[in-house]
C-alpha cells in the first residue's frame, strides 16, 4: 500500500497482513495512494511488517530501545521490536521494520518521527498542536500532551469551526499552515464532554463508556478485575473527523491569525489567560517535539555510539526546525497562554479565546 502525503512525503507498507496493516492503512487513509506497482526511489521510508522479538541474547539499553546481532531496535513493552536503517537515513530511501504484534499506537508515533524528519528536511515545522478556523480566523492550539487540545478542538468543531488538525500541524516559512487529518484521538477524559458527538457515530460506545467512567470518576475499581489504567485503555479509539462532524476538513491556512498555548499548570485552581512572549513560545514549541520524539533520538544517539556513525539530517533537524518557525512567526503578535489546572476546562477555554478573538 502506498501514502503520499501533500505530494512532498510519500511512503509504503507492505509484509505480513493483519492487525497492524489495518490500523495504518485506516491512521493514513486520508493519504492512500493505491496498491500499484512501488517505485521505492520515490519514497522516503518503506515499511515491511514482519516477526521480530527480542531475544534472549538482546542488551537493553535504556527503555525502550534494545541491540542485538541485528543492531539498534526499539521494543514495546511486549518485547516486540521495531528498526529503523539508519545508515541509509540521509542518502536515499531507508527502510523501517515492524513486529507483527507491535504496539500500533507507539508505531505510529515513531512513523510520525520519520514523516517529521521529511517534511524538515523539506523546510516545514512539525509542530504538536491542534488547529481550526473560526469564522476566518486560524487558530493554532500548541502545548504539552494531555493538556487537553482535543477537548478544546471539539468543543469548537461543535459550534461550526473548521477542522485543521487535533495533534500534528506543518507550517512553512511563510507562516502557511498545512492540515496533517489523521483520526482524533479520543483518550478517557475525552468522553464526558464530548458524549453526544461520541454517541451520534457509535451508541454503544457511549453507553459503555458511561459505564467505565462512572468506574474510574468514583475510584470504584474493586468492582473490576482491572486496573486503572487498564480500563483507562480500553476507552481509546481512533476517530475520523467526518465521522464525527459530517463535514470537509480544511487542508490549508495562508496565515496563523492567532496562536494560544495550552499550558498545564496544576497549581492553579481556574484557567488564566495572559499574551506572551512568540520567541518563548516558539522555544517551548520546539522542546515539547523534543520530548515526542524522545524514544526515536535515544534509539538514534545508541546508534551513534554504536556505530560510530550520524545522519547529518538529524542532527540538523532542530536549528532547521529553530529557523522555520522564527520566520513563520515574524509577524505574528496575537500570542497568548492559556493556564489551565485539568483537562475538563474546554469550555471556560474556549470563552476565554471568543473573547480574544471576537464574536
Amino acid at each position: 500500500m502506498k501514502f503520499n502525503i501533500l505530494d512532498k512525503v510519500s511512503f509504503s507498507i507492505s509484509g505480513l497482513n493483519g492487525p497492524m496493516s489495518l490500523f495504518l492503512e485506516e491512521e493514513y487513509k486520508f493519504c492512500i495512494q493505491g496498491n500499484d506497482n512501488v517505485d521505492r526511489s520515490k519514497e522516503l521510508f518503506y515499511v515491511e511488517i514482519v516477526e521480530d522479538k527480542i531475544s534472549n541474547y538482546a542488551y537493553k539499553v535504556r527503555n525502550p530501545v534494545v541491540v542485538d546481532k541485528k543492531g539498534v531496535a526499539i521494543s514495546d513493552y511486549d518485547g516486540n521490536l521495531a528498526r529503523i536503517d539508519f545508515d541509509k537515513l540521509d542518502c536515499s530511501t531507508y527502510k523501517v521494520t515492524c513486529d507483527k504484534d507491535f504496539n500500533q499506537f507507539f508505531f505510529a508515533n515513531l512513523l510520525e518521527y520519520l514523516i517529521c524528519l521529511g517534511f524538515i528536511d523539506l523546510g516545514y515545522s512539525f509542530c504538536h498542536a491542534s488547529a481550526f478556523i473560526r469564522k476566518g480566523k486560524t487558530i493554532l492550539c500548541p502545548g504539552w500532551r494531555n493538556v487537553g487540545k482535543t477537548n478544546l478542538l471539539l468543543s469548537f468543531l461543535k459550534d461550526g469551526a473548521e477542522f485543521l488538525s487535533d495533534d500534528w500541524v506543518l507550517i512553512d516559512s511563510n507562516g502557511s499552515l498545512f492540515s496533517l487529518p489523521k483520526r482524533i484521538n479520543l483518550l478517557h477524559y475525552n468522553y464526558r464532554p464530548n458524549m453526544d458527538t461520541i454517541k451520534k457515530i457509535d451508541p454503544i460506545l457511549s453507553v459503555f463508556s458511561d459505564t467505565i467512567l462512572q468506574i474510574i470518576e468514583g475510584n470504584k475499581y474493586k468492582y473490576t478485575d482491572l486496573s486503572g489504567t487498564q480500563l483507562k485503555d480500553s476507552l481509546k479509539r481512533r476517530v475520523h473527523f467526518e465521522d464525527l462532524f459530517k463535514r470537509d476538513k480544511v487542508e490549508k491556512s495562508e496565515n496563523i491569525d492567532f496562536i494560544f498555548f495550552l499550558n498545564h499548570d496544576n497549581a492553579k485552581d481556574k484557567v488564566s489567560i495572559n499574551k506572551c512572549n512568540i520567541k518563548n513560545i516558539k522555544n517551548r514549541m520546539i522542546r515539547i517535539l523534543d520530548y515526542e520524539q524522545k524514544p526515536f533520538k535515544l534509539a538514534y544517539d545508541f546508534y551513534k555510539f554504536y556505530t560510530g556513525k550520524s545522519s547529518h539530517l538529524i542532527d540538523s533537524a532542530r536549528k532547521i526546525n529553530d529557523n522555520v518557525l522564527s520566520e513563520a512567526f515574524r509577524d505574528t503578535s496575537k500570542v497568548f497562554q492559556i493556564d489551565i489546572p485539568d483537562q475538563n476546562q474546554s469550555e471556560l477555554i474556549k470563552q476565554h479565546i471568543i473573547r480574544i478573538v471576537g464574536q
